[in-house]
């Protein structure tokens, strides 16, 4: 059980991937004091973990009952959006993606870095790939240790903003991208190999 949990914290902190989050909180300086950057990191990373808590809670049933979608089709479509996710990481320039205005806290708390920049489509989506596999608890204790230490993560951002180099963080922030985008493949070729072996499997029994 904790060889599955610590391996669903490091799917989740690798997901949210806290490098990308520094640069958003390096460009707010300018708008927001270092009080108000606390309490956008705390508010947001609990918007971030309830939606995730939402989505681990109800998307076995979501998808399993209502939808009656199969785990390998469910590992298949998620690794593709993973992938997805990754590979913006990885090649597309971070300020692109996400352009962040001045805005009052709990907006900005809630979004975009709430969701969709700390809970976006690719850790909603391995959340409830997480907890159709390996269960609600396991699922939701790892993005919570995750959630965590994102959120620890950007607040030692906001306290360190002038000793960190933006340019460093970019290079971090594509590295882990790459990351993402290889479990994202791995995702979709364990969903083919349980495709496969499901269709083998019913064939042998009469």
């Amino acid at each position: 059980m904790i060889d599955l949990l610590i391996d669903t914290f490091i799917q989740m902190l690798v997901i949210i991937n806290p490098f990308s989050k520094i640069v958003y909180i390096l460009d707010l300086r300018e708008d927001y004091s270092k009080k108000e950057l606390l309490s956008i990191t705390l508010k947001s990373n609990t918007v971030a973990f309830l939606i995730l808590l939402t989505f681990t809670m109800i998307g076995t049933w979501l998808l399993r009952d209502f939808f009656h979608i199969e785990l390998a089709a469910l590992k298949i479509a998620g690794g593709i959006i993973v992938a997805k996710v990754g590979y913006e990481y990885a090649v597309i320039e971070l300020e692109k993606k996400h352009s962040i205005e001045k805005m009052n806290i709990n907006e900005i708390s809630a979004t975009p870095l709430g969701i969709p920049l700390i809970a976006g489509p690719g850790a909603i989506t391995l959340a409830i790939t997480l907890s159709y596999s390996r269960g609600i608890l396991i699922t939701a204790m790892g993005a919570f240790m995750a959630i965590i230490v994102n959120g620890l993560i950007m607040a030692g951002v906001v306290e360190e903003s002038s000793r960190i180099n933006k340019i460093m963080i970019r290079v971090l922030a594509k590295i882990v991208g790459i990351f993402i985008l290889a479990l994202g493949i791995q995702m979709v070729l364990m969903g083919v190999k349980d495709f496969m072996f499901e269709m083998l499997y019913s064939k042998t029994i009469p």
